[in-house]
């Protein structure tokens, strides 16, 4: 079996199953908990450890919402991110964030930064807490602009 970082709408993580990206790890633990790895270190957690045991799944459902449900099937914990039916995917990327896509509805903000290259702006105008004044590119849900060009507009 190969490893994925994917799920489409209507699959999900069984207990023991996971999502790999390089040294990454998404898995859904034999005790309920949702955890994102690096290596053997924890980076975020769905904190649903105590509930249940050996019947928990995650699942990336079709109204846009990821939902880990325990052995009884009551949910325990949710991404929030219901936006109605459609097509969503949930991806572990390579730069440690996991994303779920219809058009970015949610993450566990846990992306690593990277010096130099592009910058990405927020819909409100922020780039890493500071505004940016100055020509930007738009492409459709992502605004970015160079470094060097926010570096000088901001100067």
């Amino acid at each position: 079996c190969m490893a994925r970082n994917v799920l489409a709408n209507n699959e999900g993580l069984y207990a023991g199953q996971s999502l790999v990206e390089e040294q990454y790890t998404f898995i859904m633990q034999d005790d309920c908990n949702l955890v994102l790895y690096e290596y053997s270190t924890p980076i975020w957690a769905s904190n649903t450890g105590v509930t249940g045991k050996n019947g928990c799944r995650a699942v990336m459902q079709v109204d846009g919402n990821f939902v880990v449900y325990d052995v009884k099937g009551r949910a325990v914990w949710a991404s929030n991110s219901r936006r109605g039916n459609g097509n969503y995917i949930l991806v572990l990327q390579k730069d440690r964030n996991v994303v779920i896509y219809g058009s970015d509805i949610w993450s566990t903000g846990t992306y690593r930064k990277k010096e130099g290259g592009a910058v990405v702006m927020a819909m409100n105008g922020t780039v890493d807490g500071g505004s940016v004044i100055g020509p930007v590119t738009v492409n459709q849900n992502v605004t970015a602009v160079r470094k060097e060009a926010a570096t000088a507009a901001a100067a």
